[in-house]
């Protein structure tokens, strides 16, 4: 796994900056960038690049599909992860390892929210996949594909 978490504590709403809350506020559920550029995209996945600078930051972003991420270089971030009608952040502050993927699958109503800061010295770079088919192995489908209705009768 390439996430490793260095720290992690909670933040109340209130002593954020009114900037996170209104970004919180204004992107909940509603924003699903979760990267910067789309380098490919199909019925069955999205791809995403992520490039950040030091000190750069990408918004609080909605997660509900089942995807992974995989950083292409070492490096240090922060971020910070709400969850509906709660009255505080968790903030962690994590450490990528190069190469090294982190796969994110969600139960029926589980989703992410949050944002992402590169708090290193170097640029933070990301591909992330989001896998767009729920419930069917991508794989499967893609190699056989006359087993789609197969699957889909069990």
């Amino acid at each position: 796994m390439s996430a490793k978490v260095l720290e992690e504590n909670k933040v109340q709403l209130k002593e954020l900056p009114k900037e996170f809350r209104e970004e919180i506020e204004k992107n909940f559920i509603k924003n699903m960038i979760v990267g910067e550029t789309i380098l490919f995209e199909n019925d069955m996945v999205r791809v995403w690049d992520i490039d950040l600078p030091s000190g750069a930051r990408l918004p609080f972003h909605y997660h509900g599909l089942n995807y992974f991420y995989t950083p292409l270089v070492q490096g240090e971030a922060l971020t910070h992860h709400y969850r509906q009608g709660d009255d505080f952040v968790s903030v962690k502050k994590v450490s990528y390892m190069s190469k090294d993927p982190t796969f994110i699958f969600f139960k029926k109503g589980e989703y992410l929210f949050h944002d992402l800061q590169n708090v290193g010295e170097k640029r933070l770079s990301f591909l992330t996949i989001e896998m767009k088919v729920l419930g069917e192995s991508p794989m499967l489908l893609l190699d056989f594909p006359d087993l789609k209705k197969l699957v889909s009768e069990q």
